[in-house]
């Protein structure tokens, strides 16, 4: 599927699978190495990013979503 966001400011187009984790999006297609994948379960923190001004976890979180 395609996914049509903005990221940091920047307009970005990419292609994903539908279970792709936002986590894994963003420091393997986007090279944003920042969030960190460390208990995989929501509990740590290491991996929150802000998704329309709320903090979420990106471990845990579909891109598509």
């Amino acid at each position: 599927m395609e996914l049509a966001c903005s990221v940091n400011g920047r307009e970005v187009v990419r292609d994903l699978a539908p279970q792709e984790l936002l986590l894994d999006f963003l420091r393997d297609s986007l090279g944003l190495t920042g969030a960190k994948r460390s208990c995989d379960v929501q509990v740590c923190g290491a991996c929150t990013v802000l998704v329309d001004g709320l903090p979420v976890s990106s471990c845990c979180y579909l891109a598509a979503e």
